[in-house]
């Protein structure tokens, strides 16, 4: 489920001083500013429990990964993006790159069928994950449940700390393979 788009744009840094009127200046100062980062750690959960034996797992597992497959796409992610500046969109002025991952797992306490998302994007604006948009991309490939649990968190960068490190090895810790080494912190509730 990884993938990474990096969107190509043709950003020409403006000149503030070539500006005419304090609206333009306002808008030059937008399409200065700096590259931003954010990332978000979803969870995915049907609250459906199976049997480690059971043919209906393997169905869930692959019907979640398909869901969670198609809602990892460039288009989906962009429908489920905010932005704070009304005159911001998703697209190549704005976004930068966009890198995705993701994997399904069984809990082993509460066999419980739920997957892990990651997404992370470079950015040049002010953005948010919109939950609603995200639940009903999810409620569409499972119409038969009502309780449906979907968390997600923002992921806090810090100096010693690399959010698409630490989401990598969170979501791939049952995979063979891959370490279980996670860095402590970063993660906040939005």
């Amino acid at each position: 489920m990884t993938s990474t788009h990096s969107i190509e744009h043709n950003r020409k840094p403006v000149q503030l001083s070539d500006v005419k009127n304090k609206e333009q200046h306002k808008h030059a100062k937008r399409i200065t500013k700096q590259l931003k980062h954010s990332y978000w750690h979803l969870i995915i959960n049907t609250n459906q429990r199976y049997n480690a034996e059971s043919l209906e797992l393997i169905t869930e597992c692959k019907r979640l990964k398909n869901a969670a497959d198609e809602f990892l796409t460039v288009a989906k992610i962009g429908e489920c993006i905010q932005f704070l500046i009304p005159e911001h969109k998703w697209d190549t002025n704005w976004i930068k790159k966009l890198s995705t991952d993701g994997a399904v797992e069984r809990a082993p306490g509460t066999d419980q069928v739920h997957c892990h998302l990651m997404i992370c994007i470079d950015h040049y604006s002010k953005i948010r994950l919109n939950s609603a948009k995200v639940k009903e991309h999810f409620m569409k490939h499972f119409p038969e449940l009502k309780n449906l649990f979907i968390r997600y968190k923002v992921v806090r960068a810090r100096s010693s700390f690399d959010p698409v490190q630490y989401l990598t090895a969170y979501i791939h810790k049952n995979e063979h393979g891959h370490s279980n080494s996670t860095s402590e912190g970063g993660l906040d509730e939005e």
